[in-house]
């Protein structure tokens, strides 16, 4: 089990790009979620349950192998995906030897908290390339001088950060 991650996220909507650093310690129980534009950091407690355990869910279907980038064999998944704000089906091609995302798909609906606002019907596709394992990744989880000396703040800001991940690809199972 890795103890932790790091995500950088780089969202495209109606031409604005926008782009976001995750940092989770699971051993601290801790993240940051980082704006590097802004120079902007908030920390945040990270719940039990989003402790990322398996690769697939326990009701992923295997829907077969194939060989990646020439000779790296990889495995497809597909699953129905249901959370407080997505409802739809999902597809993630992952490497046979350490499950590392090559591709994913979802397809469904974004619910809304308000009743006064319909679902947004969502087509999402990943890739994820020019990957390789690397020998020093400390360089990844040192924060930056505008993360230190944070408290840690109100759990609607983890909420929010669930949100991002349940975007892409970063799911607790």
């Amino acid at each position: 089990m890795k103890s932790r991650i790091a995500l950088n996220v780089t969202t495209v909507v109606k031409e604005k790009t926008t782009t976001t650093i995750i940092v989770q310690k699971f051993t601290e129980k801790t993240q940051w979620v980082i704006d590097p534009l802004a120079k902007h950091c908030t920390k945040m407690a990270i719940p039990a349950q989003d402790k990322i355990n398996r690769c697939v869910p326990d009701n992923a279907t295997f829907d077969g192998q194939a060989t990646f980038a020439g000779d790296k064999l990889v495995y497809l998944w597909a699953f129905p995906l249901h959370t407080a704000t997505l409802n739809g089906m999902y597809t993630s091609t992952v490497t046979a030897d350490d499950c590392i995302p090559v591709t994913s798909f979802f397809y469904g609906n974004q619910i809304q908290s308000s009743t006064r606002v319909p679902e947004t019907d969502i087509l999402e596709s990943s890739g994820y390339y020019n990957f390789k394992g690397l020998d020093d990744v400390s360089k990844y989880f040192v924060l930056p001088s505008y993360c230190q000396n944070q408290n840690l703040s109100v759990r609607k800001t983890a909420d929010n950060v669930k949100k991002l991940l349940e975007r892409h690809s970063v799911l607790p199972w």
